[in-house]
């Protein structure tokens, strides 16, 4: 039994944070953590995560989803807006919500504590490379190097990079679409893979032709990008993990 949630922080300052599961029909000792962006559980993006979730358990891994948004103060979900004003100053709480998730999937029973990985959309991506010491194995979709994501201010970004939690050990797979506007490939998902590949982790992209961020929209390329994504994003996990 998964319980319904998992605590973050420390001494007076712990929360109960929730997290939904998708649970294998047959034993299992793999589990992944799932973040979602910046749009948070809306309906043009829930699917898609619960997809990855059913697909993983449907191979044998736990899925668990974290609502870090819960945290307190709490973020609404469907405002990236809001959410854009907040990655400055709550990025790193963000970021140990999700390292919690990641240490609570370690203990629960039956899981191997080194069979714990994680995908990342957009900004679930960049907080979750930002804890990459935290796993083995981890999964990107589409996330940002650099806030803003689209413009080059140089030294002049508020916020850039993958902090300092090296891991030379890490395996990650990089989607990205190549007509992505918002979150353009040279600014992005290159600068990602070079400084993964200079601490020594091994780093895979994919690069999807015609998909836009978040691989939306009903045309062929962008349906095409969730397909393949979800499909290579499985065998890696199982591969890998």
């Amino acid at each position: 039994m998964i319980p319904a949630t998992f605590p973050t922080g420390t001494g007076s300052a712990i929360e109960n944070i929730s997290w939904t599961a998708e649970v294998p029909a047959t034993t299992y000792d793999r589990a992944v953590v799932i973040a979602y962006g910046s749009d948070g559980l809306t309906p043009e993006w829930k699917p898609e995560i619960e997809r990855h979730a059913k697909a993983l358990a449907n191979a044998g891994v736990l899925a668990l989803i974290p609502d870090y948004f819960e945290l307190d103060p709490p973020t609404p979900h469907g405002s990236s807006a809001a959410v854009f004003s907040q990655i400055l100053p709550r990025h790193q709480q963000w970021e140990q919500v999700l390292r919690d998730a990641v240490t609570a999937a370690k203990a629960l029973p039956g899981i191997d504590d080194s069979k714990v990985g994680f995908i990342g959309f957009s900004l679930g991506g960049f907080l979750g490379l930002r804890i990459r010491d935290s796993v083995n194995v981890l999964i990107e979709y589409f996330s940002p190097y650099r806030f803003p994501p689209n413009v080059d201010l140089g030294e002049l970004t508020p916020l850039k990079g993958l902090g300092g939690s090296a891991n030379p050990s890490l395996k990650v797979m990089i989607h990205h679409g190549k007509s992505d506007r918002l979150v353009p490939i040279n600014l992005n998902a290159t600068p990602i893979k070079a400084d993964l590949l200079a601490e020594g982790a091994s780093a895979v992209t994919i690069y999807h032709t015609g998909a836009n961020h978040g691989f939306q929209g009903p045309d062929s390329d962008n349906k095409t990008a969730r397909q393949e994504s979800l499909k290579e994003s499985v065998k890696f996990i199982q591969d890998n993990l």
